[in-house]
């Protein structure tokens, strides 16, 4: 700052006004009637995240492009060092957002196989559990006739098989996949009677 402006800058200072450099060059220009330079009013920060889609994946650069914006000849500094800050501020944010458990893929659509019917519906035959444990019977009623015994533990390995199977086939049109309560109970007694 020139010596001139020092005596104007300690009256605006002494009663609490702006006596930046910018806020001073902008006062003489104005006391000789002209208009510029201005002081600067701020910053503009933008900061762009850049995506990208690979197939179900999408994966953001953990340093975005970040720039600062404005009349910088004329800015002062502390704003200058809070318009950094904020540029700090938004790749951290940035960064922590890259590690949110819903940026995964994924995990979106385990939520929305939760949330939405998928490709399927819920009442066709093949995705539920208990008609397709009751569909075919007819492996567990030769063995219920040849060997009675060993019946319990062929049951068990087939209600194993058809919640294996059932649940790929949910897996693959985005429905949920947690079976209904209590179906092998009802399964192992219907197939009790059926076989029997």
């Amino acid at each position: 700052m020139p010596d001139t402006h020092q005596p104007t800058a300690r009256l605006l200072n002494h009663d609490g006004l702006p006596s930046t450099p910018a806020t001073m060059r902008h006062l003489m220009a104005c006391a000789v009637g002209l208009h510029q330079p201005r002081p600067a009013y701020g910053l503009l920060v933008t900061t762009r995240v850049y995506v990208r889609l690979d197939g179900d994946d999408i994966s953001t650069d953990p340093m975005p492009e970040s720039t600062i914006s404005g009349d910088t000849a004329f800015v002062t500094t502390p704003v200058l060092e809070r318009a950094q800050q904020i540029v700090i501020q938004h790749r951290d944010f940035v960064k922590r957002q890259a590690e949110h458990p819903l940026t995964n893929i994924t995990a979106v659509r385990r939520a929305q196989a939760e949330s939405f019917a998928g490709n399927g519906s819920a009442n066709d035959s093949q995705f539920d559990y208990l008609t397709v444990a009751l569909a075919d019977l007819t492996h567990l009623k030769a063995i219920a006739r040849s060997k009675p015994q060993s019946l319990d533990w062929h049951i068990e390995k087939h209600l194993n098989q058809v919640q294996d199977t059932v649940y790929r086939r949910r897996i693959r049109h985005n429905m949920p996949t947690t079976p209904p309560r209590r179906w092998r109970e009802q399964a192992r007694a219907e197939i009790g009677k059926r076989v029997s």
